[in-house]
């Protein structure tokens, strides 16, 4: 794929490229089963470790039956779905401390018992070997919800109809828009028609899909 190629190389009198994980069915099932089993993966400076929810950790089923399929990458993070159940982002931006997508999203899923957001998976986190560091968020995996729009869409959209509504009745309500409220709605309706096409698939939930039975052996 085009878009999974970051640069083209040459060596040992062979051409080849690099491209982006993203693509690589192979490393999305390495990280579901690192942070299903919670695993623990070492470095030269620190170690990945898994950090399952407790429905992700509770379940069986195993990710060789993953079909992963990488989305469009956002502003902060690129997402890779995992058959119709469940969605795993990949963080772009690193920053120090619990992401906050993940702690709103267990507190809804653990402690608010909320139904109507995706449960939360759980999550992978990079956790350096200098005492005192604090760990970052390197991957979040949460439970896929079709057919529902992501924040920046609603919000473009509301927007959106907002001005439109209020130019369909500026008469009979003597509005008149400033040049910079003319400009917002050019920005917003240009941003819309820029935004990625909405996906459609089945909901199904994510511990079937997604977690593993207990490994007897670490890596």
């Amino acid at each position: 794929m085009p878009d999974a190629v970051v640069a083209e190389l040459r060596a040992g009198g062979e051409n080849g490229v690099v491209y982006d994980a993203i693509f690589e069915p192979a490393f999305t099932k390495m990280m579901v089963e690192l942070l299903a089993r919670r695993r623990t993966v070492g470095g030269t400076g620190g170690k990945l470790l898994g950090l399952p929810s407790p429905p992700c950790a509770n379940s069986t089923g195993s990710s060789a039956r993953i079909m992963p399929r990488a989305l469009s990458a956002e502003q902060s993070n690129s997402s890779v779905l995992l058959g119709d159940g469940a969605i795993m982002k990949l963080i772009r931006r690193f920053e120090e401390g619990i992401n906050p997508g993940v702690e709103v999203g267990r507190f809804l899923s653990e402690r608010a018992r909320f139904a109507h957001a995706p449960l939360s998976g759980g999550s992978v986190e990079y956790r350096p070997d200098t005492p005192g560091a604090a760990s970052t968020t390197v991957a979040v995996l949460e439970e896929f919800i079709t057919n529902e729009d992501d924040g920046w869409t609603y919000v473009v959209d509301a927007l959106i109809h907002s001005f439109e509504e209020a130019l369909a009745h500026r008469q009979d309500a003597d509005l008149r828009l400033t040049p910079s409220a003319h400009s917002l709605h050019a920005r917003t309706d240009r941003a819309r028609a820029r935004a990625p096409p909405r996906r459609r698939a089945p909901r199904v939930g994510i511990p079937p899909r997604v977690a593993g039975p207990p490994s007897s052996t670490s890596r």
